[in-house]
């Protein structure tokens, strides 16, 4: 065959192929979307809440839901940490919603623990270790919230807040 007809055919071709995946399209009711506009939602929606966290130690928050269905401890240290009897604690309008380790859980070097509220699906592939807050179905929510990490002797060793940016 010739150079000519060779690039012919593959022009050809491709056409063929952009009718099929337009048919396709039509045939399950698909429709063009503007991938930049779809960013800017997300951006947006991160963008109005701000988080920050403080810690002493390798024991510390590493998340907490907006929606208040998980909170995140991770032992950023190199060692074993028994968390037996460290306490989470979040107050929202004056309640406090607060979670006890039970006695001889160890979080490993690097690990961490997804701690669910009630009903909430804990997220299996993402964290090491899973419990279960069992006092209620949320963690509670509002427009900022405070969430707490102490230690068996009542220290308070990590911090995490979520606020409207402003």
């Amino acid at each position: 065959m010739e150079r000519g007809s060779l690039s012919e055919l593959a022009l050809l071709e491709l056409e063929i192929y952009r009718k099929m995946i337009e048919c396709e399209e039509k045939r399950w009711g698909k429709r063009e979307v503007n991938r930049t506009q779809e960013l800017v939602k997300i951006q947006e929606s991160y963008a109005q809440i701000k988080k920050h966290k403080t810690y002493t130690g390798d024991i510390r928050i590493k998340d907490c839901d907006e929606h208040g269905n998980f909170v995140v401890i991770e032992n950023a240290g190199r060692d074993d940490r028994r968390l037996s009897g460290f306490r989470i604690s979040r107050i929202i309008d004056r309640e406090e919603r607060s979670f006890t380790f039970p006695a001889l859980f160890t979080l490993g070097p690097r690990e961490t623990v997804q701690v669910s509220a009630i009903g909430s699906s804990p997220d299996r592939d993402n964290y090491t270790h899973h419990l279960v807050y069992e006092n209620d179905t949320t963690w509670g929510t509002s427009a900022a919230f405070v969430t707490r990490l102490f230690n068996p002797q009542g220290e308070e060793v990590a911090f995490f807040e979520v606020r409207p940016a402003s």
